[in-house]
């Protein structure tokens, strides 16, 4: 069970950008969207978790919260990259890929 548990975010981590895009918006909306529920989680997990067992000296030390923020940055731009690199493949719709197969059968 506890490999499941450590493989589930290797399995599910592509899964989330194609959902954001089949979600519809633009990039930036879904990489608010991720962003805003990444904040939640982390949240939660800082006051449900980390500080419970941790200490309010561990959960703010200044160290930890930079190298979070720079991390985060970091990942909000490749993700808001990888949406628009997904929206342009149309992974989105997928009509580009159907007419594609469509004509490809016909000839």
């Amino acid at each position: 069970m506890l490999m499941l548990i450590a493989l589930a975010p290797a399995l599910f981590w592509g899964a989330t950008v194609i959902v954001t895009t089949k979600a519809g918006g633009k990039a930036i909306q879904g990489t608010l969207g991720m962003a805003y529920g990444s904040v939640l989680l982390g949240l939660g997990t800082l006051f449900f978790f980390v500080i419970p067992h941790a200490g309010l000296a561990y959960a703010f030390n200044p160290r930890i919260w930079l190298v979070g923020i720079f991390s985060g940055l970091f990942w909000a731009v490749a993700l808001s990259a990888n949406l628009k690199v997904l929206k342009k493949l149309a992974c989105r719709s997928g009509t580009r890929f159907q007419q594609r197969a469509k004509s490809s059968r016909t000839h």
